[in-house]
């Protein structure tokens, strides 16, 4: 099929270069770009790289970084009670739902 179409003129100047080094036409070079282009913009390939990669290894966090991740995190007001008592506090001033751990000895 042919089509005409407009391109600057450093993107002329690579197609001309490409398509002498490969030893093909300009229209060549053209559609092997819109192809690769649209090999590299399609989704479902995507996914299937990525879900044949994530078959073969691990998707998880590693513990050390989850528990560096979780010191770095804010003290929030039921841990800093909490920690004062033991572990056992729950401040129940606060309109909001609040979770509490509670360790049985």
């Amino acid at each position: 099929m042919k089509t005409a179409i407009s391109v600057p003129e450093d993107v002329f100047q690579l197609s001309e270069k490409l398509a002498k080094k490969l030893k093909i036409s300009r229209s060549a070079v053209f559609a092997m770009g819109v192809k690769k282009l649209a090999e590299e913009h399609d989704d479902d390939k995507v996914t299937a790289k990525l879900d044949s990669f994530y078959a073969n290894e691990k998707a998880e966090i590693d513990p050390v970084i989850m528990k560096m991740a979780a010191l770095s995190l804010p003290k929030d007001e039921w841990q800093s009670n909490a920690a004062k008592s033991g572990g056992r506090a729950c401040p129940s001033r606060s309109p909001r739902v609040r979770v509490c751990r509670v360790r049985f000895l």
